[in-house]
């Protein structure tokens, strides 16, 4: 666990020294939380949802953020119309 943490922070610090972007795939809203800033959100190998990741943390639409939000304390999932 600990060598992981290290290598996502220097990803992370190497990205951010050559302004680079960085495709991270994980299925824990932790790690895309400590470090993303934009996100893509697949749902059945749909997109379901993109933007900022406060936005999208703020208001959720489809149901796989919906439930990344609720393992999660602190962020209110809410219900809205799914994203075509």
């Amino acid at each position: 666990l600990l060598l992981k943490q290290e290598l996502m922070a220097e990803v992370a610090r190497t990205a951010d020294e050559l302004g680079a972007a960085v495709v991270l795939v994980t299925h824990d809203p932790l790690e895309a939380l400590s470090l993303a800033r934009r996100a893509l959100v697949l749902e059945d190998g749909r997109l379901a949802e993109a933007g900022e990741l406060r936005a999208l943390q703020q208001n959720p639409r489809s149901r796989l953020l919906q439930a990344f939000a609720g393992q999660i304390g602190g962020l209110a999932a809410t219900q809205s119309a799914p994203v075509n």
